[in-house]
């Protein structure tokens, strides 16, 4: 039996692994370039489809309209679909080329562009091998090149973002250690001030023995030890006061230092969610790179 328990506790343990390296993979994975048939308005063609990062799907198709830009006859719009005429594209083939595309939604938040290329009257396929790859090579630089510019520049706003928030939490830090050092501060005031209690207390005894010790004295003498008297009561009175005075400051300024510990909690909480969102963003351009 415990050699079973061994068994199953090393595949638990295997398969914890191989899951780990799963969605290590998963955070890497490169875009490619994928072949598949697609019902356009005008019918079932097979096309190439490439992953994008951008706001929205107009967005998309702008941009591979503007990349395609100076390079056909003219273009024309067929519900999502866009069909563009005689293009001239060398960098897939020295022949007039006629392509059709549309952009799809993808549950990652990314945008699917799918085209179809049609020229000499064939639709492009892997079968054309040379063609295929030209054109495959074609719609991956676009999509790096769009993907790309479209993630640094929120990576930019991310990470000014992540900059400031990581500024505000140094600036609580900084507050609560100037706090936690005039708290202390007022610690030592406050031991200070009761030794010095201690002390007119211990002189208050000794003045009271000597008034006991001077009843036969001169009206003098026992004035001087009178007003001596006074005056040791007046500088502990006031010593009392100035205690009570620090332990009411350290108290407040103890409440303030709660406080800051409070937002300190949600200004580092904030700070790791937009670290998270900067992380996430970096492994999203790994993918385009």
């Amino acid at each position: 039996m415990k050699f079973n328990k061994y068994i199953v506790t090393a595949l638990i343990f295997q398969l914890f692994n191989l899951n780990m390296f799963s969605n290590q993979l998963q955070k890497t994975e490169q875009v490619e370039v994928k072949e598949l048939k697609y019902k356009f308005k005008s019918g079932e063609l097979n096309a190439l489809s490439i992953e994008v990062a951008d706001k929205d799907e107009k967005s998309v198709r702008s941009k591979f309209l503007d990349h395609l830009e100076g390079h056909f006859a003219f273009s024309l719009k067929n519900g999502k679909d866009i069909i563009v005429d005689n293009a001239r594209l060398p960098e897939i083939t020295n022949q007039l080329i006629d392509l059709q595309f549309t952009v799809n939604s993808l549950r990652n938040g990314g945008f699917e562009l799918i085209v179809s290329f049609d020229f000499d009257e064939k639709m492009l396929s892997s079968n054309q091998k040379k063609e295929y790859g030209n054109a495959a090579n074609y719609l991956l630089g676009f999509s790096r090149k769009a993907s790309n510019e479209y993630l640094n520049a929120l990576l930019k706003d991310e990470k000014e973002i992540a900059e400031k928030i990581k500024s505000k939490t140094l600036s609580i830090e900084n507050d609560k250690k100037k706090l936690i050092k005039e708290v202390e501060g007022l610690k030592t005031e406050i031991n200070s001030t009761q030794k010095k209690i201690n002390k007119t207390e211990v002189d208050l005894n000794e003045n009271i023995f000597s008034l006991s010790n001077h009843s036969q004295s001169s009206g003098r003498e026992i004035s001087r030890l009178g007003k001596e008297k006074q005056r040791i009561e007046k500088r502990r009175e006031k010593l009392i006061s100035n205690a009570r005075k620090f332990d009411k400051v350290k108290t407040k300024k103890q409440k303030k230092i709660n406080t800051i510990d409070m937002q300190l909690k949600k200004w580092k909480k904030r700070e790791k969610r937009q670290q998270e969102k900067v992380d996430v963003l970096n492994n999203k351009i790994s993918r385009y790179s």
